[in-house]
């Protein structure tokens, strides 16, 4: 069985792909809908899923799995998927994830055998046993997640635990005895972190120092520069902590942000002056309000937060956004979902879908280079014609025709014109890698020339 590198997110948020799953199977089973039905149809199954690419992306995930099969041009349940519905047990979609899907006995028992890890120590693990081109936490995001919506695993603390059904789903073999190395051990070298790294990491730290709650603030507000917003420190006595502020034209919005520090691990309700956060909302003339803390704990807090419109931003959160952000950087518009709406953001489809616009974004970025290298390779020797079709399956099938149409729209393009077609619409390149990578070069250059770095654009 072929094992995936690459899973998705389902709609709902963290907790809900399989009930997301199990409405997908059924809709699927009762209607055996076209892929293009299907698209149309999951808008009405999942508001707020709009995105063709986003739905197309997810539809492949229980095709992956083996619960649905395109047959005659529609989509139907396989027998397994059949079988699925008929007993959704939570350990065996597991099996089959770990069956189909580099990662997630990794993450298990990784889990079983350190117990609490946040997402960059499973980040830093897959990265070592899987897969080093995992340069961000989108998949290993992507893995816990279907975790904890499998019930095999929790957040506790903002860090991740097994449950005792993800107890039961390990199987950990104990590693061997080290042999002791006949040759000197090389020098630890220490990583140097990229600025996104560096901020992440300064908001985990000072966010349990409950004894620095203005360097605190300090990393905040630098933080939310760092992602492209104009952002200020206030403080003082009733005055809001940080102030952010999207300057988009009509589009413009602002958050009054509190900056929360505690050596306890977490923060509850007692820790929040919720009225007075609406009254700095009010006089800030801001559009959102929202609390970044470590953790947060009890039902308090989130179910008032969630009806008086406060959102709950924990720093791990925070942190996998302004690592993401720096390598495929996100819109101010694509932020604002991550002050709308109340109540913990943790859990909710906020950051799957921030990551899934990464994706795509990143897919747009590598795609021609892609197509680049396989018409290089294959032009001398490949006796079919090379057109989008082909270029499809030479590409493993990972990428739509669609997307692979729009990367052939930019070689064609004046500034690149890496590509030409002859009369049968066959194409070839018109230069060599060595030149394309020149062109490349250049354009990067010709935008660091005029453009100001991401935190430096509001100021």
């Amino acid at each position: 069985m072929k094992q995936y590198n690459a899973i998705w997110p389902l709609p709902g948020g963290a907790e809900n792909y399989l009930i997301a799953l199990r409405r997908l199977l059924e809709h699927v089973g009762a209607t055996t809908p076209t892929r293009e039905q299907m698209v149309e149809n999951y808008r009405q199954l999942f508001p707020g899923t709009d995105d063709e690419h986003v739905i197309r992306t997810q539809l492949l995930i229980p095709v992956h799995l083996g619960y649905m099969e395109m047959d005659q041009g529609k989509l139907s349940l396989t027998a397994d998927g059949r079988a699925l519905l008929a007993n959704l047990e939570p350990l065996a979609v597991y099996e089959r994830l770990a069956a189909t899907h580099t990662g997630f006995t990794e993450i298990v028992e990784a889990l079983a055998e350190q117990k609490p890890m946040g997402l960059k120590d499973i980040h830093l693990m897959l990265q070592q046993r899987v897969n080093d081109g995992w340069t961000h936490q989108a998949q290993p995001s992507y893995r816990v997640n279907w975790l904890r919506s499998l019930g095999l695993v929790t957040k506790d603390g903002g860090k991740f635990v097994l449950t005792s059904l993800g107890q039961s789903a390990c199987h950990v073999v104990a590693p061997p005895v080290p042999v002791a190395p006949v040759i000197a051990t090389p020098p630890v070298v220490t990583p140097v972190l990229s600025r996104g790294e560096q901020l992440a990491a300064r908001l985990c730290e000072l966010a349990v120092a409950s004894t620095r709650p203005t360097e605190f603030e300090d990393v905040l507000t630098e933080a939310f520069g760092f992602l492209g917003f104009a952002a200020r420190k206030v403080g003082g006595s009733g005055e809001p902590d940080v102030v952010v502020h999207a300057a988009l034209g009509p589009n413009s919005y602002t958050v009054v942000v509190d900056a929360k520090t505690t050596g306890r691990g977490s923060i509850s309700q007692s820790h929040v002056n919720l009225n007075a956060l609406l009254d700095h909302k009010k006089k800030s003339k801001a559009d959102y309000v929202a609390v970044v803390a470590v953790a947060f704990s009890g039902d308090n807090l989130p179910k008032w937060s969630k009806e008086q419109n406060v959102r709950l931003i924990d720093v791990d959160t925070l942190s996998q956004i302004l690592i993401r952000h720096e390598a495929t950087p996100f819109s101010l518009i694509d932020l604002r979902s991550l002050f709308i709406g109340g109540g913990l953001v943790d859990g909710t489809s906020v950051v799957d879908d921030l990551m899934l616009t990464a994706d795509d974004i990143e897919e747009a970025q590598t795609l021609p280079s892609l197509i680049f290298g396989v018409l290089l390779e294959k032009q001398a020797s490949c006796k079919a014609r090379l057109d989008e079709h082909s270029l499809f399956f030479l590409l493993e099938e990972e990428h739509e025709v669609a997307d692979i149409r729009a990367a052939l729209d930019f070689l064609r393009s004046p500034c690149v014109a890496a590509i030409a077609e002859d009369a049968t619409r066959g194409l070839s390149t018109r230069y060599g890698m060595s030149t394309f990578a020149a062109k490349m070069g250049r354009l990067g250059a010709l935008c660091n020339g005029r453009l100001a770095p991401f935190d430096q654009e509001m100021k």
